[in-house]
């Protein structure tokens, strides 16, 4: 299962972000997969990865592989702490740690995660500022990653 691996990949990038390996902020402190986060009570900082979506398309022209190409949407939400007056600065930073360490192209502009992917791709970003009152802010990631694999093997 190559989406499984590539969960357990991102998840391990992500747990990366911490201000001790040269990080802006400490978000990879708690990951969470595949669950709603709650502003109320979760702590901060924190990371949820999801899987919203998956298509399968047939790979008509790979030479190598007939096994159906699959196309697989990830998203990251990094939530933290926010300054109350300037949120944005805090936000960037939070969007720049998700992508430095969740997204590495190689030399080629081409992420492959080690090879368990054909191509790994930034869909968007986004930013949510906290609601008035609130110091609680989100950066977003959104990645797609394609493979080829031949389900039940």
């Amino acid at each position: 299962m190559i989406d499984l691996d590539i969960l357990t990949a991102l998840r391990a990038r992500a747990a990366q972000i911490l201000t001790a390996n040269g990080y802006h902020t400490n978000a990879g402190a708690q990951i969470y997969q595949g669950r709603v986060f709650d502003l109320e009570t979760d702590p901060v900082p924190a990371i949820v990865i999801t899987q919203p979506e998956d298509d399968a398309d047939l790979v008509e022209d790979d030479e190598i592989s007939t096994a159906p190409r699959w196309i697989s949407t990830f998203v990251l939400e990094a939530y933290a702490a926010v300054s109350a007056t300037d949120p944005l600065p805090d936000l960037m930073r939070l969007r720049a740690d998700l992508l430095t360490a969740c997204y590495r192209p190689e030399p080629d502009r081409t992420d492959t995660l080690g090879d368990t992917v054909a191509a790994l791709v930034v869909v968007g970003t986004t930013k949510l500022m906290p609601a008035p009152g609130q110091t609680i802010g989100m950066a977003q990631l959104t990645l797609r990653a394609e493979y080829a694999e031949i389900i039940g093997e």
